[in-house]
């Protein structure tokens, strides 16, 4: 299992730097992988910048709490990819939104 990508929370794929769009990838009994997110091609309307991500969420795992509250937080990281940057094991903490 070391360096497989099946064995990770989330599997993040850039399908944008290959021209594709996103997709959504079929679940598996292969590792502990239980989040997929594709990201697709940026496109430009209206002078405004545009990407689709498509998730696929491995529902036997967990409930829709647990899996809204990852989607929300792997938000916020793709706002801020400088937090990538941190250390391993840095909390993100998330800004409340009204």
């Amino acid at each position: 299992s070391d360096g497989d990508i099946n064995f990770t929370t989330v599997m993040l794929s850039n399908l944008g730097s290959v021209k594709a769009n996103c997709c959504y990838h079929h679940l598996n009994n292969y590792g502990t992988n239980s989040i997929i997110a594709t990201v697709g091609v940026i496109r430009e309307e209206s002078n405004k910048k545009f990407v689709d991500i498509g998730f696929t969420l491995d529902e036997r795992i967990a409930d829709g709490i647990y899996f809204a509250k990852s989607i929300k937080l792997m938000r916020h990281i793709l706002e801020n990819p400088e937090l990538l940057e941190d250390k391993i094991g840095t909390k993100i903490e998330l800004e409340k939104k009204d």
